[in-house]
C-alpha cells in the first residue's frame, strides 16, 4: 500500500487498530502486527515526513546535519530559561520523521544496565523479562557475548564499514597505561564492572547505511501486496483521543493541511507519540491533572497528576580540541561544506558510514561524590555515573573555527538527579506547551559537580593523546569550547572549578535522550500506564514510547525504544489472540 502524504489522500476512515506516532516504537509496533495478523487493518499517524531512501538519513555522517539544524525532520521545544543554565532559552529538538529518532540520531550502540531495568520494579520489566525483547530487534554483527545479543533481527549493528583506527588506538592506549579496564564488550548487560573503555558498535550496516526502524520494519511492507490493509498517514497531528460514554477509546481526532478529521478504531489505540507528543496528546484528550486541564476549559476523562510530569534527560557537555590528525582520520573535511559532503557521498566514500564516533570511557564517580554514590548506587556496582564519546571532529558550528582536524571529549551525565516537565497551554493543540527541561537543577547541585569532572577527564584523556595540538581557538562561552582563564601555561588545568562551573552552566545541552512523562506505574503510585502498558482509568488506549520508562537508563534511548516497541507488540499480539 502507498504511504499517503497528506490527510485528503486518506479516504480510510475506519480500522482496527491506530497507532499515534510513526518513530521509533510505532513501527516495529505496526511492523510486528501486520507481519502477524495481516487480515488486519493499521493506521500509523505521523506528525513528520517519509523517511524512505533520505540520503540524509541513511549516510551516518548526516547524523550532526539533523540533530544542529532546523530541518523538516526535526522538531523543536523551547525550555523555560532559569538561573540554573544563566537565563538560557534551552532547546530541546525531537525527531519529526518517520522512524522517528532512529532516523535521525548519532547510531550509537548502546544498552542500558540490566539493574535499570530490575530498579523498573514492575513485574513483566525485570531485565532477564526483557532480555529476549532487546534481542529481538538486533542482528548483531560485532564481537560479544552472543547469549545477551540477537542475530536474527531486523536491525544491524556493526563497526560500519569505517572506522578511524588510529584515534581508537591512541585513546586504547592511553587507557591501558593508565590503569583503566578495557571493557571487551561494553553493551553485555551482564557483565560487571561496568567502569572502563570501550570501542562502540553501531546502528549502522557492514556497509555503511543507518538502521532505522521504519527502514528495518514498516517499508518492507509497504513495498509488497501481501499487507494492504497497512496504512501509513504522514504529515497529520494527532489532536486528542476520542472515547465513548466509558472511557473506551475509540479513535482519534487528527489535523492536517488545515483539514481535521476523525479516524476510528474498533480494536485499540497505540499511543507512541514520544516523551513530548505523548503527554499532550493526553492531557487534550482529558487525561492529566484535573488541577491544570479544568482552567484551559478540557473536560476531565481521568486524573492523572503525574502526566507530563518526572521529565529526564541526560545534560550534555562538549569540548573541542586541535590535533595533528590527517584529513581522512576525521569527519571535518566532509563536514566543512555542502560541496565537499556532496563530493563525499556522490564517491561513495567509506566515511559516509562513519558517525565520528569510536571509544568511550564509562566513568566512575570522582571522590567528591562519595556521598551520594553510597547513598544511591553502592548497591548498583554495574553503574557509570558519567559516560565519555570520543568524537572524531569539531561538535559544533564549524565557521567559528579555524579548518583543521579535531577531537571532541562528548560527556553526558547517565544518571542525572534533575527533573522536569511538559505541560499543554491551551486546549488547541497549535499553542507551544510549557516546557522546563529541569537541566542542572537539582537541589544538591550534583549533574553540575559531576559535569565539572567530566570536564577536567576528557581534558586529562585528549590531552595525553600524542596528536593533541591545544584547546579549540574559539570563544570560551561558545558551545564545544573552553572555560575562560581555566589552562594554565603548559596546557594543564587550574584546580579552582568555579571557571568550569560557569562553563557548564552556559554551555550544557540535552543529549536528546528525553523520557519519564508517562511513567510506568501502579494508579496509587501514581503511574500513568500500567504494567501491559495500558493507560490508567481508560480502556482501549496503551501507550508504548520513551514517555514511559519511569527512571533514567545508562544508555541512549534507541535501544530502550526499540525494546518497548519489541514488548508492546507482543502484548497487544497476546490480547489479540484472547
Amino acid at each position: 500500500m502507498p504511504i499517503y502524504m497528506c490527510l485528503q489522500d486518506l479516504k480510510v476512515d475506519a480500522v482496527d487498530i491506530i497507532i499515534v506516532g510513526g518513530g521509533t516504537s510505532g513501527c516495529i509496533i505496526a511492523g510486528r502486527i501486520s507481519q502477524a495478523k495481516p487480515n488486519l487493518s493499521i493506521l500509523v499517524v505521523e506528525g513528520g515526513g517519509d523517511n524512505r531512501e533520505n540520503l540524509a538519513v541513511r549516510h551516518p555522517i548526516m547524523c550532526s546535519t539533523h540533530l544542529k539544524g532546523d530541518g523538516p525532520a526535526m522538531s523543536s521545544y523551547r525550555s523555560m530559561s532559569t538561573e540554573h543554565v544563566c537565563r538560557r532559552e534551552h532547546v530541546v529538538k525531537t525527531a519529526s520523521i518517520l522512524g522517528g529518532g532512529s532516523s535521525v540520531n548519532f547510531c550509537i550502540y548502546t544498552r542500558p544496565s540490566a539493574m535499570d531495568f530490575d530498579d523498573f520494579e514492575e513485574e513483566g520489566w525485570a531485565f532477564q523479562e526483557v532480555l529476549p525483547f532487546m534481542k529481538r530487534f538486533e542482528h548483531f554483527h560485532g564481537h560479544g557475548n552472543s547469549a545477551v545479543h540477537g542475530l536474527n533481527g531486523p536491525i544491524q549493528i556493526s563497526d560500519g564499514g569505517f572506522r578511524s583506527h588510529r584515534v581508537e588506538e591512541m585513546a586504547l592506549k592511553c587507557a591501558r597505561e593508565t590503569n583503566h579496564l578495557e571493557i571487551f564488550d561494553a553493551q553485555d548487560p551482564t557483565a560487571s564492572p561496568a567502569i572502563g573503555v570501550s570501542s562502540w558498535q553501531r546502528y549502522v550496516s557492514r556497509d555503511g547505511v543507518r538502521q532505522d526502524t521504519a527502514h528495518g520494519y514498516l517499508q518492507p511492507l509497504l513495498e509488497n501486496d501481501d499487507h494492504p490493509n497497512l496504512h501509513v498517514l504522514l504529515n497529520t497531528q494527532c489532536v486528542r483521543i476520542v472515547f465513548d460514554d466509558n472511557k473506551h477509546a475509540i479513535g482519534i481526532e487528527c489535523s492536517g493541511s488545515s483539514v481535521i478529521a476523525e479516524k476510528l478504531a474498533s480494536k485499540l489505540v497505540v499511543l507512541a507519540a514520544g516523551t513530548f507528543g505523548s503527554p499532550q496528546i493526553l492531557k487534550s484528550s482529558g487525561i492529566g491533572s484535573a488541577s491544570l486541564l479544568k482552567p484551559l476549559g478540557i473536560p476531565i476523562i481521568c486524573d492523572s497528576s503525574q502526566v507530563g510530569e518526572n521529565y529526564q534527560d541526560h545534560p550534555l557537555i562538549s569540548a573541542s580540541y586541535k590535533t595533528s590528525l590527517l584529513p581522512g582520520e576525521t569527519l571535518d573535511r566532509a563536514l566543512r561544506s555542502e560541496d565537499a559532503l556532496s563530493r563525499a557521498m556522490a564517491s561513495q566514500d567509506s566515511i559516509t558510514g562513519w558517525n565520528g564516533v569510536d571509544p568511550a570511557e564509562i566513568i566512575s564517580m570522582s571522590p567528591a561524590f562519595q556521598a551520594a554514590w553510597s547513598r544511591d548506587y553502592e548497591n548498583s556496582p554495574d553503574r557509570p555515573m558519567v559516560m565519555l564519546a570520543l568524537v572524531s571532529s569539531f561538535n559544533g558550528n564549524r565557521s567559528l573555527v579555524p579548518v583543521g582536524q579535531y577531537l571532541s571529549a562528548v560527556s553526558w551525565v547517565a544518571y542525572p538527579y534533575s527533573r522536569g516537565s511538559i505541560h499543554i497551554t491551551s486546549a488547541l493543540r497549535d499553542e507551544p506547551p510549557k516546557s522546563n527541561s529541569g537541566l542542572l537543577s537539582d537541589t544538591e547541585q550534583l549533574d553540575l559537580e559531576m559535569l565539572v569532572w567530566a570536564y577536567r577527564k576528557g581534558h586529562e584523556i585528549i590531552s595525553s593523546l600524542p596528536v593533541y595540538e591545544g584547546p579549540a581557538d574559539i570563544e570560551g562561552k561558545a558551545s564545544c569550547g573552553h572555560p575562560a582563564n581555566v589552562f594554565l601555561e603548559v596546557g594543564s588545568l587550574t584546580l579552582d572549578d568555579s571557571a568550569i562551573e560557569q562553563f557548564v552552566r552556559e554551555t550544557a545541552d540535552s543529549a536528546y535522550h528525553s523520557l519519564g512523562t508517562c511513567r510506568l506505574g501502579s494508579r496509587l503510585s501514581s503511574g500513568v500506564v500500567d504494567q501491559q502498558l495500558k493507560v490508567h482509568g481508560v480502556t482501549g488506549l496503551r501507550c508504548a514510547d520513551m514517555s514511559i520508562c519511569p527512571n533514567n537508563l545508562c544508555s541512549n534511548t534507541a535501544s530502550v525504544a526499540m525494546t518497548i516497541g519489541e514488548k508492546a507488540a507482543s502484548m497487544i499480539l497476546d490480547d489479540l489472540s484472547l
